[in-house]
């Protein structure tokens, strides 16, 4: 496995002790995205393996992707250092290997949170580059499962996958509808195009009549189509889901200026950092679902707080949230950034040993293997909260 070239030296983190220092984030996300890089990305493939062993994984290896190049793409906006930009269009090509189905070079598969995990990313490449290439493919993602994928026979939303596979079904899931909502959104500012933003709209809508308690910003995970009832894994309160429907909550506000889409945004952030994800003992952002504590080395869950985190920071850094209401938001992402940049790395002697647990106190032991999932969290939480420090001075 071949790695960026960084400059080394022999501590990468100048601030090591005494305990109470003061943490310098900018240098902290600096040391964190350069050992996320070095650790897992495949400068000959064009992608990021799953583990630190160089492992390059299959199957399941693909949305990750999406989400491990948010992190890069973080790094490049915060520092405009090109050492990031060199990976675009590697990522661009390389990522293919990693689409499981046979249209690879649609970068499409037959789940479409999926495709639109990847779009997400493709527009926020296009946005820095211009570059049409990434453009076109969100494009072409978002016209297939809003033609496929939308419910027009029963209560509306989009499917998980793709109708004639087995991951088409009744259940409305939101880790669909909230990614898709919030790139028909994305759409809609980079082309001025309005029938996206209307899509994104009617996305957004479907999921407040069904899966948002307006009341409390509580989202659940989905709903049966047919039972119109939200049981097993639908009934779940994951940090993902939150932090999309959030985020499309505040643009379906900035599309249509109704002060009704900002409140949900406002009490989404306020319901997802006070009780779906908080630790009542830190206030910082540790649970899924209330209390359950993920501690498995690698699972899908292990990633969902790095799509929550950089949304938060978004409301966080929106003028028209109350300073009252930033205060709270912010101490929840400071908590979770002081912890885990605190506590949740054994050693940060060498970038090799930069490497962030799923439980983000719990670290990964000097040699032990760190996977990618939970390291994309790490890096994230990292990376949004050097932002903050740069975009509120504190």
């Amino acid at each position: 496995m071949a790695s960026i070239a960084v400059s080394s030296c022999d501590n990468v983190d100048e601030y090591v002790a005494p305990t109470g220092y003061t943490i310098d984030w900018n240098a902290a996300a600096d040391s964190s995205t350069t050992a996320f890089i070095q650790n897992f990305w495949n400068d000959e493939k064009g992608f990021f393996n799953i583990n630190s062993n160089g492992d390059e994984g299959s199957g399941n290896n693909y949305w990750p992707q999406a989400h491990a190049m948010d992190v890069v793409i973080a790094a490049y906006q915060r520092t405009g250092d090109s050492k990031y930009s060199a990976m675009f269009d590697k990522w661009f090509v390389g990522v293919k290997q990693q689409c499981w189905s046979g249209r690879k070079d649609q970068y499409w598969v037959p789940l479409y949170d999926d495709n639109a995990w990847i779009s997400i990313t493709m527009m926020k490449l296009y946005n820095i580059t211009k570059d049409s290439k990434y453009l076109e493919v969100a494009r072409y993602l978002h016209e297939d499962m809003m033609a496929n994928g939308w419910d027009n026979e029963n209560i509306g939303g989009l499917s998980w996958g793709a109708p004639g596979t087995s991951y088409y079904g009744d259940s409305r899931a939101i880790c669909t509808n909230g990614p898709a909502a919030v790139l028909a959104f994305m759409l809609y500012e980079a082309t001025g195009e309005e029938k996206y933003a209307e899509n994104g709209l009617k996305i957004y809508q479907f999921m407040r009549e069904y899966v948002i308690d307006p009341a409390t910003g509580r989202v659940l995970n989905g709903i049966n189509r047919k039972t119109l009832q939200s049981e097993g894994e639908d009934s779940r309160e994951y940090s993902y889901t939150h932090g999309t429907v959030m985020r499309a909550a505040y643009e379906a506000y900035k599309f249509t200026g109704n002060e009704l889409y900002l409140k949900d945004a406002r009490r989404i952030a306020q319901y997802v950092t006070g009780v779906a994800c908080a630790d009542k003992s830190t206030g910082a952002l540790f649970f899924e679902n209330k209390t359950w504590r993920w501690d498995d080395s690698s699972g899908d869950t292990t990633l969902f707080r790095a799509v929550l985190f950089p949304y938060l920071a978004d409301i966080i850094e929106a003028p028209e949230i109350s300073e009252e209401w930033r205060t709270k938001f912010f101490a929840a992402l400071n908590a979770t950034a002081d912890l885990t940049w605190r506590t949740g790395i054994i050693s940060k002697s060498e970038y090799k040993y930069i490497l962030y647990n799923s439980n983000m106190t719990k670290g990964v032991a000097l040699g032990e293997t760190g996977y990618l999932n939970p390291n994309v969290t790490g890096a994230s939480c990292m990376e949004a909260r050097a932002r903050l420090y740069n975009s509120l001075g504190k």
